[in-house]
């Protein structure tokens, strides 16, 4: 509505980052975290050190296993929304008896205790305000808009070395005006051919503009008075609220990043790291940063309210199982989106279901088998994690008991994994009758002891200058099936064999 506008002069743009630099030897094989925030208008020094604290707290020094380092993307501090509300305090000047917060109640409808007098006064200050300074601030907003300035070139030369000089993956999470600043910089940046696509994206809170590139996330709440007249005032074309924030008193704006968005105890804190961690999760090491990477997935999944129990953690595709309950496959494993098993120095991906990439997948697994094997001779083994990993073959471990003596079952009474583990043909399987009253372990225990917990352990302790270990996990779906509700994520896990002197991409 029109008269929300007035809250936008009540704003205060907090932002800016930048960190202690991680004491170890950095390497392009690693492919570190690199976090700028891009900050809006009337930062200070120690607005900027706040701002990285809280973003730094809440993301952590490591990310996935990988070291995490943090900088400041910086805007200028001035700009049309800051004209705007000097525009507003000129007019409260001239009337002793108006304040901020009158007019946001009364932009905002919440008028309970104060006189109608000083409501007509309020309302028709706003309506006055917007008249005589829409055309001026919409011309302005125009002009800076384009924002293909010499901080945009600044700042796409710095992403630009972290990607292809450094190997680092790179998220820029913007407040603000700093969305405007990191959607020219994601433009141009992504012209140069040496720039890894995916390499960069963009978290935006309390955005202007009207998208994300790269398909990046962003929070807004519906209470944020300055984008609210953002829209009035200047255009229609900004990405709606999609978070509700109740209406402040002591941040009147709803638009400040440390007092409203990143507040312990409000809704937006919670949102802006749940799309910050999917949005890390999503980038691509910078090409040419290993010789090969191994990818392996997990399917986790838990049934439940289907009439019997049923849990499954396990490897897709395939879980084995037969006639009707073959649907539950369906729904508890699909395939990973865009799913690959192998890269090469090249960046590009192999998946062995495919007749036309079954070969190369072949071909570079036996490469990478071979220089793992200078380290550990466990890939040879087919009980090892080392070799699950290093052939991209990770165990199915799962439980299905459906009524009894009915059922399928990967690992016996002890935990023990039936051996060979999931492949592309077959499965990992006992033959066994699964009794009413017997006791198994639980196929989460399972895995995380004999599975995940192992892995882990394993490739950590690789040398750290020849190998590079991740694991990292996202949500999947969490939806109906045949009257059970499936709750799903996705884990993954990968070894990069680091590029080796004189190596060329292959």
């Amino acid at each position: 509505m029109r008269l929300r506008a007035v809250v936008l002069t009540c704003c205060v743009f907090l932002g800016a980052l930048s960190s202690p630099t991680v004491a170890q030897v950095e390497t392009k094989c690693e492919s570190r975290y690199r976090i700028y925030f891009g900050n809006g208008i009337r930062n200070t020094p120690q607005d900027w050190e706040a701002s990285k604290e809280e973003l730094a707290t809440m993301i952590g020094a490591r990310f996935n296993g990988v070291p995490v380092s943090y900088a400041n993307a910086i805007n200028p501090t001035d700009g049309f929304i800051d004209d705007l509300q000097r525009v507003f305090e000129q007019k409260l000047a001239e009337n002793s008896d108006l304040s901020w917060e009158l007019l946001v109640r009364a932009s905002l409808g919440l008028i309970n205790g104060i006189s109608p007098e000083l409501v007509r006064i309020a309302l028709d200050l706003i309506i006055k305000t917007e008249t005589e300074s829409s055309a001026e601030l919409k011309k302005k907003w125009e002009a800076e808009n384009s924002y293909v300035d010499s901080r945009v070139t600044t700042h796409v030369a710095s992403y630009t070395q972290d990607i292809v000089e450094n190997g680092r993956r790179v998220l820029l999470v913007a407040h603000s005006q700093g969305n405007l600043y990191g959607n020219a910089s994601h433009r141009i940046l992504y012209s140069n051919p040496n720039v890894t696509p995916g390499s960069f994206g963009i978290v935006g809170v309390a955005s202007p503009a009207n998208y994300v590139p790269g398909g990046g996330s962003y929070v807004t709440s519906d209470a944020d008075m300055v984008i609210n007249a953002l829209r009035s005032i200047i255009t229609d074309q900004v990405l709606p609220a999609n978070i509700s924030i109740p209406l402040d008193t002591s941040e009147l704006s709803g638009h400040n990043f440390i007092k409203t968005y990143m507040h312990p105890e409000k809704p937006a804190r919670e949102k802006i790291q749940e799309i910050a961690t999917v949005a890390l999760n999503k980038l691509v090491e910078p090409k040419e940063a290993y010789d090969y990477k191994i990818v392996s997935y997990i399917s986790e999944a838990t049934v439940s309210g289907t009439g019997s129990e049923y849990r499954a953690t396990g490897y897709c595709p395939d879980f084995g199982l037969t006639g009707e309950a073959s649907l539950w496959q369906v729904a508890l494993c699909p395939r990973y989106p865009n799913q690959k098993s192998i890269y090469d120095s090249r960046g590009i991906g192999y998946d062995p279901t495919l007749p036309a990439e079954a070969e190369d997948f072949n071909r570079l697994i036996q490469l990478a088998t071979d220089r793992l094997r200078s380290v550990t001779d466990q890939v040879d083994d087919p009980a090892s994690p080392a070799y699950w990993l290093s052939h991209a073959e990770l165990p199915t471990v799962t439980l299905s008991i459906v009524g009894c003596n009915r059922g399928t079952n990967s690992y016996d009474q002890s935990g023990n994994i039936a051996i060979p583990v999931q492949t592309l043909t077959g499965r990992n399987r006992f033959k066994e009758t699964l009794e009413c009253n017997s006791v198994w372990p639980d196929p989460s225990f399972v895995y995380l002891t004999k599975v995940k917990l192992s892995i882990i352990n394993l490739f950590q302790e690789l040398p750290n200058n020849k190998f590079k270990f991740e694991y990292s996990t996202e949500k999947g779906g969490d939806y109906s099936f045949y009257g059970g509700n499936i709750t799903q994520r996705f884990s993954k896990y990968s070894i990069k064999i680091c590029r080796s002197e004189g190596s060329a991409a292959i």
